[in-house]
């Protein structure tokens, strides 16, 4: 299913599937799977790890939104996903919760990176092709 969430003066779409995430801007977009992440679009990547394994990924050049309709909904619940979306004087934030078979706790990304939050015992291995970034989580 597809829903067209508010970013900027537009919005994003959220394509899903109990097994199957994407989000898409007018520039890049990211998939999320349970245990894989793809993201066309970025520029680089960091990992760093506490009691929680944290995956930051920058986009090349920002999220950009389609414009010809608007949502104004700023909480779902979208069958299995939980999302919540915070737009402060400097920026726009959505947080997705992810269901309990996905190796990932839940994404939180803003217009020029993503955040991949899962447990530190996780292993994750890294492949990049161009501006595509694979993370695969085992």
């Amino acid at each position: 299913m597809k829903r067209q969430l508010p970013w900027r003066n537009g919005y994003i779409i959220l394509d899903y599937t109990p097994d199957y995430l994407r989000v898409m801007g007018r520039n890049l977009y990211f998939d999320v799977k349970p245990r894989t992440v793809v993201v066309k679009g970025y520029r680089d990547y960091v990992e760093r790890s506490n009691n929680k394994k944290y995956i930051y990924i920058y986009f090349r050049d920002g999220l950009d939104c389609f414009t010809d309709k608007t949502s104004t909904s700023t909480a779902w619940n979208i069958e299995f996903y939980e999302v919540r979306y915070v737009k402060t004087h400097y920026d726009e934030y959505y947080t997705i919760i992810l269901p309990g078979h996905f190796f990932i706790d839940y994404i939180i990304f803003n217009s020029v990176e993503l955040l991949i939050v899962l447990s530190s015992k996780k292993k994750v291995f890294y492949e990049s092709v161009e501006d595509v970034l694979t993370i695969y989580i085992v």
